[in-house]
């Protein structure tokens, strides 16, 4: 299972939102290469970047900071505001080794021409889901896609991964949403990667033992209550 440290951008900064609430934020670092470098050192082998200023205005904000991040070495996946072609291209020249498009790229036909350009490897669909509901544009907004609905697309297009974020646990190491991760597994063999909630090795334990692909970990690997160096080196075999 794949151990992926998570750096939020808000205004030039590495934060955290509590549930996916922007009015509540704490920042972390002023400086999100630095602890790019952090976690690089730690042993992560991928990182996971949100624009979150991109996120809510539908368009890359922090692409500065994370081409330099980019330049680091190590493949980042990139997510915040890629709704259409522009953002897309955009974020392709930053060399970036996954795309991470939300459940409003499932509204229309841009996902489906992506995958069929880029293929299947390089793009991510991230379901963001709050109260049962998919969320977009920030998590601001309620999607008019149904998680079937999604996972039939996702199917279609036969999309390799996607991240399944339960918005009311993400910040708060309350542990994820277990149900509604069996849930999202009982729907699609596609690899799973899991955010949201996540608080301790044995939350990382469990996520292995249901054979989760990956884990992105965000409030718990800057409060200490993950080690990341240490889930690496634990999971790396898993």
């Amino acid at each position: 299972m794949e151990i992926i440290p998570a750096i939020d951008i808000k205004e030039g900064r590495c934060v955290r939102l509590y549930k996916g609430d922007f009015e509540k934020e704490t920042i972390y670092s002023e400086s999100p290469i630095e602890v790019a470098n952090r976690w690089i050192q730690k042993g992560a082998c991928r990182l996971h970047i949100v624009d979150l200023d991109g996120a809510r205005e539908g368009s890359g904000v922090n692409y500065d900071i994370v081409k330099e991040i980019v330049s680091l070495g190590v493949p980042v996946q990139l997510g915040g505001g890629i709704r259409d072609w522009e953002q897309f291209d955009k974020a392709l020249s930053l060399g970036l080794d996954r795309i991470i498009v939300g459940t409003a790229a499932l509204e229309g036909s841009f996902l489906s021409e992506i995958v069929e350009e880029f293929g299947p490897e390089k793009t991510v669909v991230s379901l963001d889901i709050k109260d049962g509901q998919l969320r977009i544009k920030g998590w601001e907004h309620s999607s008019k896609v149904s998680i079937d609905d999604a996972f039939t697309k996702m199917k279609k297009l036969g999309l390799k991964r996607y991240i399944y974020t339960d918005v009311s646990r993400d910040g708060t190491l309350f542990g994820p949403n277990f149900n509604g991760i069996k849930s999202m597994q009982n729907r699609t063999n596609i690899n799973l990667i899991v955010a949201g909630g996540l608080s301790s090795i044995d939350d990382l334990a469990t996520l292995s033992d249901m054979n989760v692909s990956a884990v992105i970990i965000g409030k718990a690997a800057y409060t200490g209550d993950i080690d990341i160096q240490k889930a690496v080196i634990k999971f790396r075999e898993n």
